[in-house]
């Protein structure tokens, strides 16, 4: 029985072996290294126009060689936009194309009959500016207008408006 019994336990440690064995190359084959690659996106905020309102101008009707107006005006980051923006130049001028002509054959009223803060006639005004405006800041200045008085006939500016620019970038 002895025999018996010494076969026995050699053969349970052979089996007990082997199970560690292949328990153990299971374990080996955890450590083994891999690799793998995956994709996603972030969506990137976009800059949203500055909002600019231009109020009424005060001082009076514009004549030749007259009173000066003064405008005011307002550039706001809007709420829609996603984060602070850099305000870097405000661009003022007569609106670009502006020309009226009277039916009477008067030579046209255009950017050349106004001044703009002092400048030369039909010249606009190129402003630099550095403010950075939060998400909903804003930035106020004004501006002068003034109907020049070029000598000529400029009875097509009579009784009209001039359409104004302020251009914020």
């Amino acid at each position: 029985m002895n025999k018996i019994f010494t076969s026995r336990r050699r053969f349970i440690a052979v089996a007990l072996s082997a199970v560690i064995i292949a328990g153990a190359a299971g374990t080996a084959a955890a450590f083994f290294t891999s690799s793998g690659t995956g994709t996603g996106s972030a969506t990137i905020a976009s800059a949203s126009a500055f909002d600019v309102v231009v109020n009424t101008p005060t001082g009076g009707s514009l004549v030749p060689g007259g009173t000066t107006d003064n405008v005011a005006y307002t550039v706001t980051n809007p709420v829609s936009a996603a984060s602070p923006a850099q305000l870097t130049t405000i661009t003022i001028e007569v609106t670009p194309g502006f020309s009226y002509v009277d039916g009477n054959n008067d030579p046209a009223c255009n950017a050349s009959d106004f001044s703009i803060n002092g400048l030369a006639a039909g010249t606009s005004g190129i402003y630099p500016v550095s403010q950075l405006l939060p998400v909903g800041g804003t930035f106020t200045s004004s501006f002068n207008i003034q109907m020049v008085d070029n000598g000529a006939n400029q009875d097509s500016c009579e009784g009209g408006s001039v359409p104004l620019t302020v251009l914020a970038s």
